[in-house]
């Protein structure tokens, strides 16, 4: 059972829950467009807690989310929507976090942008599930984690669930999770395949990140459908590629930074049949990389 806060302005949606959150296994809501491009609008590590003036790192987080918000609507028209990456709440995902997230998020919704979200080490997926309400049957399709598919034009994304333990820094897949997912992009091969995660792939003895990166990495490199794997957790902008070809992103957090050479901040994806051209909005104006288009081809 996926997360998805539904815009106000579609009603393009297999169900409607209470709070405006809506849950669907794999849901083709983006128009069969034939534009040349679409495009979505990235967040990640927002760290809300139910009091708005909660500080943490000399921060306020619901400030910080105001900001991206409030630019995303200006700059959000055209887009299919937006990707919140995991660690939605502050600290230990209590009710009153995802309440004040989700009034905080209701500008997006209202420029007609669904917001999708996915899970992180600071979520917690029974509070994020409470007051949902079904409206009729909903497939479950990992009864442990919070997976989904959004099938659009240029591309599929696939929303993993990497949250292992509440307010431990470590994340994990799992096989069952994995299974799914290779199964999954097996039945999607016409079209690039993008797959978004909260931890960063982590191959330490003892990782901060992704416990089975190994794992994951022997589903998504033999797929040559798979073009890109945005994370985020270690709150870094930073863009690589894997010795398969696999474009690397880790999203910038929303929030705070742990490393004061970094910047906070929101991204920008637009996708075309054979690219992908990401630009980071950056709090920190001067940051080098603050508001330069990087171009991403995908592999053969």
């Amino acid at each position: 059972m996926p997360i998805h806060f539904a815009a106000h302005s579609r009603r393009r949606f297999l169900a409607q829950l209470a709070g405006g959150i809506a849950a669907v296994h794999s849901a083709s809501w983006l128009e069969a467009a034939e534009a040349e491009q679409e495009r979505w609008l990235l967040f990640s590590d927002t760290h809300i807690a139910a009091d708005r003036t909660k500080v943490a790192r000399e921060v306020n987080m619901a400030e910080n989310l105001e900001r991206a918000v409030k630019a995303a609507v200006a700059k959000g028209k055209g887009a299919k929507g937006v990707f919140v990456n995991g660690d939605c709440a502050f600290n230990t995902g209590e009710a009153g976090d995802y309440a004040t997230f989700a009034s905080l998020i209701e500008p997006l919704r209202q420029a007609g942008l669904p917001v999708h979200v996915t899970l992180g080490n600071h979520d917690h997926r029974e509070n994020i599930r409470k007051g949902l309400r079904e409206a009729g049957e909903q497939k479950v399709v990992l009864t442990e984690k919070q997976v989904s598919i959004l099938e659009g034009a240029k591309a599929n994304w696939f929303l993993l669930d990497t949250l292992e333990l509440v307010n431990k820094t470590p994340g994990l897949l799992g096989e069952a999770q994995l299974e799914w997912l290779g199964k999954e992009l097996d039945t999607r091969k016409d079209k690039a395949a993008i797959v978004m995660m909260h931890h960063n792939p982590d191959l330490k003895e003892k990782p901060s990140g992704l416990k089975d990166t190994a794992r994951l990495w022997e589903v998504l490199a033999p797929r040559k459908q798979v073009k890109a794997l945005f994370y985020g957790h270690s709150h870094t902008w930073k863009v690589e590629q894997h010795e398969s070809g696999i474009h690397q992103i880790n999203l910038p957090a929303v929030a705070y930074v742990f490393n004061q050479a970094m910047t906070n901040g929101w991204v920008e994806a637009e996708l075309t049949a054979k690219q992908m051209t990401l630009q980071l909005n950056a709090f920190k104006e001067e940051f080098a990389d603050n508001g330069k288009r990087r171009v991403l081809t995908w592999r053969s």
